[in-house]
């Protein structure tokens, strides 16, 4: 099934906050046409201009939550820093983002609406591919990072560990917590490729992370 939206009308921003709060509240399956169009305040008739079904409607939220980043400002915006901070600071932007996904969510997402899972899920794969590969070449220029490593392999590696855990059904086999599981994959990775220099830097950041999560 196409889940194109319509041309004629485009939903803006805050619709879609407001429809993927109401997700949040009440849950994907839970939450009808009807749930929505009284949430907004608007009439079944204008929310069908916007979106011919359910299906265009999750897809245009969920993808909302997972939109591309302008990869241009991105390394702007990283090129100060080293890349062992840059993966650890994706560990937290990670958690952050599963914090604003029930579980339950996924779970109906997959169940009820594959042809949207399956593409938020390549669409998620695309993005940490792409974003992984510059930050393992950043290192590698900054001396961090061997660059005798098979990279791409690495970052495949890398990858999979991911999607397991952004696959709700494996998410609930998990036997330690999700945070713990992360940094130590994010740790290993970075232990596996890193140079005498990477090793040195990768030891003071922990050394700085465990200073802070002290006085806090």
């Amino acid at each position: 099934m196409s889940t194109e939206r319509k041309d004629s009308l485009a939903p803006n921003p805050q619709m879609l906050e407001q429809i993927s709060d109401l997700f949040l509240k009440y849950g994907l399956r839970s939450t009808s046409m009807d749930d929505i169009c009284r949430h907004l305040n608007i009439s079944k008739k204008t929310l069908y201009q916007y979106f011919e079904n359910k299906e265009q409607l999750v897809e245009a939220v969920f993808m909302m939550r997972h939109r591309d980043f302008d990869f241009e400002a991105i390394k702007k915006k990283i090129h100060p820093v080293s890349a062992i901070q840059i993966l650890f600071g994706t560990v937290e932007h990670f958690l952050q983002v599963q914090q604003g996904l029930l579980p339950a969510n996924m779970f109906d997402l997959k169940k009820y609406h594959p042809d949207v899972f399956d593409k938020m899920d390549r669409h998620f794969e695309s993005f940490i591919q792409k974003f992984y590969s510059m930050v393992f070449h950043k290192g590698q220029d900054e001396g961090i990072f061997r660059k005798d490593i098979d990279s791409e392999m690495q970052i495949w590696l890398l990858c999979e560990q991911f999607r397991m855990l952004h696959d709700p059904e494996k998410r609930g086999e998990l036997k330690f917590p999700i945070k713990d599981i992360i940094y130590t994959v994010t740790e290993n990775v970075i232990r596996s490729v890193a140079t005498p220099k990477g090793i040195e830097e990768l030891d003071k950041f922990k050394r700085s992370k465990k200073e802070t999560e002290k006085k806090l």
